[in-house]
């Protein structure tokens, strides 16, 4: 099996990630508690505000994909959208962050506006260059390894990016314990962030551009592919191995929205952590998805990937919940004691390695069913199924934030005021809602049919094995 783009591209194809996982962390992590306990929006209506920008996500990831399947230019079928979005997403990933003082509607319909306006630009960037996989390499267990690498420049982004806020701009002070309740450290944050994202999509672009000779063109002349969009996006759903692995990873992507968004409030509220021990736990998570990486290729070889996904799922829904549930019944040490931290560092250590590695693995089942789409077709659609996939990931921002809003707002007390009860009153129902989502996801793996030697036979018959 010949490697088509050598170590700099798939670098460059890896590093593409890092501003989705900046853009994802700020969204998931830090969108919430700014707009809720600083700027004083209620939680539901921040979480309807990003509900309404994963509905447009909805229409415009598949198209963003199309767009780029079918794509003639001497940049080649992805790079035209890659480089266009740059500028876009500066703009508009500053504006979120700083908004001016309005009212509670109009800084509502502020969220709304900005939140659909950054995912709208990242997804014509983050769609094509997620799509370029499916011609770096064609090798079974390679490509696992490649998306292990793209992912894990993915979660280091946001961790080192969050990491950085905790201590550089939210530290804890004297008018502001806890530190993430500090409105100028976010418009710090906002402009550092940017600037991360910028120079790294655009080294990611130019990093690729020098493989696009090699990669595929389009075929616009087939009768009956054109621009019949809706008819394409159908024929991709219909295939029930994809809509398999479309409805797992939608449903674990829901937990790491839950997990994500809310998961500074448990850990200042219901652990009692502070700004600088969230942050070292935050840390805990490079280590993970370096390892995690490291681990992609091996913890597939030889076995089926929905074999492995599936066992990934039981261990990470264990993983999820033993936190709230340790502290529901009262089993983990006291609050702001060290064994505390020491307890939370280990199991998020955990827990990211595990789903680092089932995403990973979910990406790699995607990508061989583009091969298997062609043997089908005669076309190659990876920007379509790619924009399947990108959609699942930006329910982590949606409906993850979403659900957690309403949570967060049923379980208030007294108006925006989040406290220790709080997190206590929501504890049960989001196990349980984690818990039902990972056993559906396994539920439906059950219906993903494509296997390692079909996928050999796909590729020796496309002539690529």
């Amino acid at each position: 099996m010949t490697q088509k783009v050598g170590l700099g591209g798939i670098v460059s194809y890896g590093i593409g990630s890092i501003a989705y996982g900046i853009k994802d962390n700020g969204f998931s992590t830090f969108l919430m508690i700014y707009f809720n306990q600083v700027l004083g929006l209620p939680a539901y209506l921040v979480g309807i505000a990003l509900l309404i920008a994963m509905l447009v996500d909805a229409i415009s990831d598949p198209w963003a994909g199309y767009l780029s399947d079918r794509c003639t230019s001497r940049l080649g079928r992805r790079h035209p959208f890659m480089y266009a979005s740059i500028v876009p997403i500066a703009i508009t990933y500053y504006l979120l962050w700083t908004p001016p003082e309005a009212s509670e509607f109009m800084l509502f319909l502020y969220l709304t506006f900005m939140s659909v306006a950054v995912r709208l630009t990242l997804t014509f960037f983050e769609i094509p260059n997620s799509a370029l996989i499916g011609e770096i390499s064609h090798d079974y267990d390679k490509r696992t390894a490649i998306t292990g690498l793209r992912l894990m420049f993915g979660w280091l982004g946001g961790v080192i990016m969050a990491v950085v806020v905790y201590q550089v701009f939210l530290p804890d002070s004297v008018d502001y314990d806890p530190g993430i309740l500090n409105p100028e450290g976010y418009t710090r944050y906002a402009f550092w962030a940017t600037l991360v994202m910028v120079v790294t999509m655009f080294v990611s672009a130019v990093g690729t551009q020098r493989a696009v000779k090699v990669f595929s063109t389009p075929d616009t002349s087939s009768e009956g592919y054109g621009f019949r969009f809706f008819k394409n996006v159908g024929h991709v759903f219909a295939d029930s191995s994809f809509r398999s692995v479309f409805l797992a990873s939608l449903c674990t992507n829901l937990v790491s929205g839950l997990a994500m968004s809310l998961q500074l409030y448990f850990g200042i509220f219901y652990f009692g952590l502070s700004s600088t021990q969230i942050a070292l736990v935050t840390l805990t998570m490079v280590p993970a998805a370096i390892i995690a990486y490291l681990s992609t290729a091996f913890v597939v070889r030889g076995f089926e990937k929905k074999s492995v996904a599936v066992t990934l799922s039981w261990m990470a829904l264990v993983l999820s919940v033993s936190l709230v549930v340790g502290k529901y019944f009262d089993v983990l040490p006291a609050p702001r004691s060290p064994e505390l931290f020491y307890v939370v560092a280990i199991l998020t250590f955990l827990t990211t390695t595990v789903t680092v590695l089932l995403s990973a693995v979910k990406f790699s089942m995607t990508i061989d069913l583009v091969d298997a789409d062609q043997i089908r077709t005669g076309h190659r659609a990876e920007g379509l199924y790619f924009a399947a996939f990108s959609f699942t990931r930006k329910v982590v921002t949606g409906l993850g934030i979403f659900v957690s809003g309403v949570m967060l707002s049923l379980g208030a007390q007294s108006g925006r005021l989040i406290d220790g009860s709080t997190m206590h009153s929501i504890a049960i129902p989001y196990v349980v809602l984690i818990a039902v989502l990972y056993a559906y996801s396994v539920w439906v793996l059950k219906g993903f049919k494509l296997t390692r030697s079909e996928h050999g036979d796909n590729l020796r018959a496309l002539g690529k094995g």
